[in-house]
């Protein structure tokens, strides 16, 4: 049958595939999977591709050519690469003049697929090629968007290929010597003034997936600064910020920059992100109301939309480098104690200061919990922050804190760990009338949130011990003598509305010591009788 029949034979099923009954898309889909297939899929493909053709036919056109370059390439005559890359690259670029979407981004994929089936033996200028072909339509937001498409799904489609080892290694080093062009492309698109916000998304998205492939920090470095840039600046559309939220957060997460005790050769870079953070939480990069722009002024204001992107990040630091993060607290990242490398350690303790009391800020989020606020659950959620700080501390407290610091070192546990467990304390006290118009799935979900409260406020105690503990029972007693004060004060018949809320309060109180009693040992028996002289001098409601 010839390319011309069975591209009117294909349009027809695939009306069937979508409109017709079951038995008929059944059909459909098995008759279209082997034109898929077959060899004169190539020249269906390029009938298909015919802007006369429907939405639904164009998009089948540029399936079959993916299909033929991804999983069938070892079926492609080499003779044929040189025509194949023309011919792709204009389907491409005819596209972004004139397709939709699917249509277009279903191209840029194949083109991808193609640059990295052809690798450096057989297209060794490629990603110059395709920039010289897309110069022609960089400056619509259509041909920017095909062109970072073609970029992101570059590592992507790497990641998902099956290669031996000696091909896998060639497109690697291949791939990672693109990758500073690929920066420069992205890097424009996120500072050009009045740049689509579909296009910053796009480039951000781009950044994330090199990232993850694994890049150079000196290569993404001013690319990761923009995205800092970009989320302190005051009108940052919330796609584009959350897609540059994303390349942060997988920078973080990077096994190029995981550092520890013992090997802690990547730390300047992580504490050059640390220093970024810092500057985000100050307003720094544009200020303003962006969604990272006054980070201090959300916080107030109990604004989780504000709060969420700054959330995400200041966590995941801590998450993935709380060694690092404890470590600039005390200075210690400081290699020879002088010049350039002290000013330094000076610069990497503000910001972690600043860090440290964003995520106290963040556990002790304004609002009702599940009601009212969910960022709070961020901080204590997954690998829970207190935990991973507790373990770096601990450890730091052991092995690190030299000889005469460690007033010094006390005093920076009481304002990091005291105040969270301060804050945790707070979000778990029920409200007055005990949450009666919560359902079903509130109260779970509040029941959960305080089980989680539960073991940060343990991990919070191991790193005070005494002072977190004499804490807990000054709160409780200043507690107990509101309690006692409201029941006096309530007015015969009165509703019991303070009362209830002053034992809300000691409830949490009592709630808070028996999270930390597990933690508990020998030494701490001395505030027992302190405890229980506040329980016998209060009234408890029976």
């Amino acid at each position: 049958m010839a390319a011309d029949d069975v591209a009117l034979q294909v349009t027809k099923a695939l009306h069937q595939l979508h409109h017709g009954n079951a038995e008929q898309r059944r059909l459909a889909q098995a008759w279209l999977l082997r034109v898929q297939s077959s060899d004169e899929g190539w020249s269906v493909a390029e009938r298909l591709l015919s802007p006369a053709q429907t939405l639904e036919a164009q998009h089948f056109g540029a399936c079959v050519l993916h299909n033929k370059v991804s999983k069938q390439w070892m079926r492609v005559d080499p003779a044929h690469y040189d025509v194949l890359k023309n011919t792709l690259m204009s389907y491409t670029l005819s596209a972004v003049r004139g397709s939709a979407r699917v249509v277009r981004v279903r191209l840029a994929v194949t083109l991808a697929a193609l640059m990295l089936q052809l690798g450096p033996d057989e297209w060794p200028d490629a990603l110059d090629d395709v920039l010289g072909g897309f110069a022609s339509v960089s400056a619509t937001a259509e041909g920017q968007e095909a062109l970072l498409t073609v970029m992101t799904v570059l590592p992507e489609e790497f990641a998902a290929a099956s290669m031996d080892v000696v091909r896998n290694a060639a497109a690697r080093t291949h791939l990672r010597s693109m990758a500073a062009k690929v920066f420069e492309v992205v890097l424009q698109a996120t500072t050009t003034e009045g740049v689509a916000v579909s296009t910053a998304a796009n480039a951000f998205k781009c950044l994330d997936a090199w990232i993850v492939f694994g890049v150079d920090y000196e290569d993404v470095w001013p690319v990761v600064s923009s995205a800092f840039r970009y989320l302190g600046s005051r009108d940052a559309p919330a796609d584009a910020a959350g897609a540059a939220t994303d390349a942060i957060c997988t920078m973080f997460a990077s096994p190029r920059l995981q550092s520890d005790a013992a090997n802690r050769k990547n730390e300047p870079e992580v504490l050059a992100l640390l220093i970024a953070v810092a500057d985000l939480l100050r307003g720094g990069g544009g200020g303003g109301a962006g969604p990272c722009g006054d980070f201090a002024a959300a916080i107030a204001a109990g604004d989780e939309e504000g709060c969420e992107a700054v959330a995400r990040i200041v966590v995941t630091l801590a998450e993935e480098h709380s060694g690092v993060l404890l470590r600039a607290l005390t200075r210690a990242v400081c290699s020879d104690g002088g010049g350039a490398s002290m000013a330094r350690a000076v610069q990497a303790e503000a910001a972690a200061v600043c860090v440290v009391d964003a995520l106290v800020a963040l556990s002790g989020f304004a609002g009702q919990f599940p009601v009212d606020e969910t960022v709070s659950e961020r901080v204590i959620a997954g690998r829970n922050v207190w935990y991973l700080l507790q373990e770096a501390a601990l450890a730091f407290e052991q092995d690190a804190v030299p000889a005469g610091a460690e007033g010094e070192w006390k005093a920076l546990t009481r304002r990091l760990f005291g105040g969270a467990l301060q804050a945790l304390r707070r979000k778990c006290v029920y409200p007055p009338d005990g949450g009666a118009n919560w359902d079903a799935e509130e109260r779970a979900q509040f029941k959960e949130y305080r089980t989680l409260c539960t073991d940060s406020m343990l991990y919070c105690f191991m790193v005070l011990r005494g002072a977190g503990l004499d804490a807990l029972c000054a709160g409780l007693e200043d507690a107990m003598a509101a309690m006692t004060s409201a029941s006096s004060a309530e007015a015969p018949g009165a509703p019991a509305a303070a009362a209830a809320a002053a034992w809300c309060e000691v409830e949490s109180w009592l709630y808070a010591l028996r999270a930390v009693t597990e933690g508990m040992v020998e030494a701490d028996a001395v505030f027992v009788p302190r405890i229980f002289n506040v329980l016998g001098g209060g009234t408890l409601p029976t």
